[in-house]
C-alpha cells in the first residue's frame, strides 16, 4: 500500500486489460437480466448473441437492436451475391455454387416443362443424327456422338437458362443416351449403302478395337459437359 503526501492510503489502479496483441480493449460485463441498451428488466435472451432485451427492444425474430440489423444487412448482401452469380452464370460463367442456387434459370409459367421436352427433343434428335451418319456415311455412332457433343451441350445450356455442374452432367447424359440410341436404330453394323468417302473403314477399325468406343463416349460426355458447364473464370 502507497501513502500519499497527507498521509491518506492510495490504491494502486489493476493496470488495463491488453490484447495479446499489446492493445487497449475495454471489458463491459452486462447482466443478461438487463437489457443491455435500456438497462431495465430483460423479458428475453437475444437469439444472436445471448445479451439481455427489455419489451421495448424485442423485434419480431428474438433480436437485440445490435444483431437485427446485422441480420438484415447479412441477407441483404446474400440475395445481392446470389443475383451476381446467377448473371454471370447466364453469361456462360461457371461458379461454386451455394445452397439455395436454382438450376434452372429461366422465368415463365414454363420454366420446368420447357427443359424437359426440350431435352428429350435435342436427345431424339441427336439419335437421329448418329444412326444417319451411320446409315448413310458409314460413321459409327460413337464418332458421330462426338461431332453432336458440342451441340447438346449448347441446347441444354440454352434449355436451363445458364451454365452449371448440374446442366454439364445433363448435358454428358443425353449425348451418351442419344448416341446408344442411334447406334440401336441404325443396326449394331454398317449395312453398306451409300457413297464410299473413307469413312466406313475409319468405322470399321473404330468397332474392331472395342477399347476406342467407349473412350469416344468418354469423351463425348466430357465434350458435351463442357460445352454445358461453362468455363471457370481465370
Amino acid at each position: 500500500m502507497i501513502r500519499g503526501i497527507d498521509g491518506i492510503p492510495v490504491t494502486r489502479r489493476p493496470p488495463p486489460f491488453r490484447s495479446p496483441r499489446g492493445r487497449r480493449r475495454l471489458l463491459c460485463i452486462v447482466s443478461p437480466d438487463l437489457c443491455t441498451l435500456h438497462y431495465r428488466e430483460a423479458v428475453t435472451g437475444c437469439a444472436g448473441c445471448g445479451r439481455g432485451v427489455c419489451a421495448s427492444c424485442r423485434t419480431e425474430d428474438g433480436l437485440c437492436p445490435f444483431c437485427a440489423p446485422r441480420v438484415e444487412d447479412e441477407a441483404v448482401m446474400a440475395r445481392d451475391r446470389r443475383s451476381s452469380r446467377i448473371a454471370l452464370r447466364r453469361a456462360g460463367i461457371a461458379l461454386h455454387a451455394e445452397r439455395g442456387d436454382p438450376v434452372i434459370l429461366r422465368k415463365g409459367r414454363f420454366r420446368l416443362l420447357v427443359p424437359v421436352l426440350g431435352g428429350a427433343a435435342t436427345a431424339l434428335a441427336a439419335a437421329a443424327v448418329c444412326a444417319e451418319l451411320e446409315r448413310g456415311l458409314g460413321v459409327d455412332a460413337a464418332l458421330a456422338a462426338v461431332l453432336c457433343a458440342a451441340v447438346v451441350g449448347f441446347c441444354v445450356r440454352l434449355l436451363l437458362g445458364g451454365v452449371s455442374r448440374a446442366a454439364g452432367a445433363i448435358a454428358a447424359a443425353l449425348c451418351v443416351a442419344a448416341a446408344l440410341l442411334g447406334r440401336w436404330w441404325a443396326g449394331a453394323h454398317v449395312d453398306g449403302t451409300g457413297d464410299g468417302v473413307g469413312l466406313r473403314s475409319l468405322s470399321d477399325w473404330v468397332i474392331s478395337h472395342g477399347a476406342l468406343v467407349p473412350a469416344l463416349y468418354a469423351a463425348a460426355a466430357a465434350l458435351a459437359y463442357g460445352a454445358a458447364a461453362g468455363h471457370r473464370p481465370v
